[in-house]
């Protein structure tokens, strides 16, 4: 195999990470009026977990390997895939960014899969406007709900199989608001390990389907650190995310560059299915409100020459 150069690029980010959790359809965008999200569903209203999404600012998250597979791959042995041998690197994927790294060129073949290994420890910069006052978790520093129209993810680390959204308070609630906007430097991430991909319940998944699933387009799976199916969330390594091609990819002798580029679509969804304590409820008649990381559609895509 001769060197090769990699370019990860990242197109229509309007904008989620292409590999957490989701349990559903894909959820609608956010309708927005004057550039602020009109967001008057009732907080305790069955079934709207998801059903509006926004963009985030950027995610950034770790590249381990990158492969390329002939058919589905093989869990653990990979048999019939090439890994590229990039080296471990970390990628902020914000607008119409991009980043290029060394590799090696898998050997001529058909490939219709891409494959990549990434830290399960994923950072996430977002900030939403409201047409009217929500509800979220504190504001760092503080022991209290938030309120406001203007909302950000909460700098903090949180592990998502620990952080069920219909048990947040304030203290894990991962987004927080206020009364005045946010600058852009104000805009900060938080840190989350998706070690689960469940969205409810006490039932350990490692997978964002039922099972490893060659049917689908995407299978997002965390693994161990020999290439197993996690069975606890304290055994998880790194998520593997398969990506089935729209086209075969066929490498020639004469190739020398890779290029892989990932649509990122729908971005950070409003769960307004929480349960609140107290005298909260009647905080200025807001809507409850917890930003929820949420897979939306992602389309990979690569090219060789």
């Amino acid at each position: 195999m001769s060197n090769a150069k990699l370019i990860i690029s990242a197109i229509f980010f309007a904008a989620i990470f292409m590999f957490l959790p989701i349990e559903t359809a894909s959820a609608d965008t956010c309708q927005s009026e004057n550039g602020a999200v009109v967001d008057d569903f009732p907080y305790n209203e069955a079934n709207r977990q998801g059903a509006c999404q926004t963009p985030a600012s950027y995610y950034e998250f770790f590249f381990k390997t990158f492969l390329v597979c002939e058919g589905f791959p093989i869990l653990p042995s990979l048999s019939n895939c090439q890994d590229i041998k990039i080296t471990p690197t970390a990628v902020k994927i914000k607008g119409d960014s991009s980043t290029s790294m060394d590799g090696l060129l898998p050997l001529p073949g058909t490939y219709t899969y891409s494959v990549s290994t990434v830290s399960p420890v994923v950072k996430v910069a977002g900030a939403v406007t409201f047409e009217s006052v929500v509800l979220a978790g504190a504001a760092p520093g503080t022991d209290s709900w938030s309120s406001g129209r203007y909302c950000q993810q909460k700098p903090g680390n949180f592990i998502f199989s620990e952080v069920v959204a219909e048990s947040y308070d304030w203290h894990t609630g991962n987004t927080y608001c206020r009364s005045t906007p946010f600058t852009e430097a104000e805009i900060t991430p938080s840190t989350i390990t998706l070690d689960d991909f469940l969205l409810v319940g006490s039932q350990y998944r490692a997978t964002n389907h039922p099972t490893f699933d060659p049917s689908q387009d995407f299978n997002a799976v965390a693994i161990t650190s020999d290439n197993q199916i996690a069975q606890a969330g304290s055994e998880v390594e790194s998520l593997f995310l398969v990506q089935k091609l729209a086209q075969p990819v066929n490498i020639l002798p004469s190739h020398n560059t890779i290029e892989f580029t990932y649509s990122l679509e729908q971005g950070l969804a409003n769960s307004r299915s929480c349960t609140l304590g107290g005298d909260v409820d009647d905080l200025d008649s807001a809507t409850c409100l917890l930003t929820w990381f949420w897979m939306g559609g992602t389309n990979t895509r690569f090219r060789t020459y």
